[in-house]
C-alpha cells in the first residue's frame, strides 16, 4: 500500500455521533466523523499510541461521508 513499514488502521463506529472539532488541521464543525483512522509510519511509536483526535484529523481520519457514502442524515 505504500513505502512505509507500518499501516495502522482503526475502526471505532461509536465516533460517528461526533462532528469534527472545525480547528486546523480538523474537520469541519458540520461534517460527522466517520470513526476510520488510516496511517502509514516507519515509526512503531506512532502505530501504538493513538488518541481520538486522530480520527479527527482531515490526513489520517475520514469522515462518514468517506467511510459511509452518506452522512446518514436521512436516517432516524
Amino acid at each position: 500500500m505504500g513505502t512505509k513499514k507500518y499501516l495502522l488502521m482503526a475502526f471505532c463506529p461509536v465516533l460517528t455521533k461526533y462532528y469534527g472539532a472545525g480547528t486546523a488541521g480538523a474537520f469541519s464543525t458540520t461534517t460527522k466523523l466517520g470513526g476510520l483512522v488510516m496511517a502509514q509510519t516507519d515509526n512503531l511509536d506512532d502505530a501504538t499510541t493513538l488518541f481520538a483526535q486522530k480520527f479527527d484529523d482531515v490526513v489520517a481520519g475520514r469522515s462518514m461521508v468517506n467511510v459511509f457514502g452518506s452522512d446518514c442524515t436521512a436516517f432516524s
